[in-house]
């Protein structure tokens, strides 16, 4: 799919979501896809003037620092951040953005 037609996606996403839309630069992104990903989840909300949640890469993952970079400017509803272990895993984005909505996922058997 090319991005224009992916951002077409999401504008149709956010429209029947009741008003909240997360993009995911996680799972339903490969490997060497992740890069253009960002930018053209940057490029979305800066040109649309959305504030969509985005789920980030695990922390613990070589992805998530990548990912908090390129989304450290832009105007968002909050992070969704998967794979959390503890607060710990939290506190950088605590940091880096103090006030952004966090949802943590517990992603354990136990």
């Amino acid at each position: 799919m090319n991005r224009l037609a992916n951002r077409r996606g999401w504008l149709k996403g956010l429209a029947a979501s009741g008003g909240q839309l997360i993009l995911d630069l996680e799972d339903s992104v490969a490997a060497e896809r992740k890069r253009m990903a960002r930018v053209a989840v940057a490029q979305w909300v800066r040109a649309c003037g959305q504030q969509p949640l985005v789920r980030v890469n695990a922390p613990d993952s070589s992805f998530f620092a990548e990912d908090c970079a390129a989304l450290a400017h832009l105007a968002l509803g909050g992070l969704v951040v998967p794979k959390v272990n503890d607060a710990g895993d939290l506190a950088p984005l605590h940091a880096s953005w103090p006030g952004i909505g966090l949802f943590p996922l517990i992603e354990t058997a136990t």
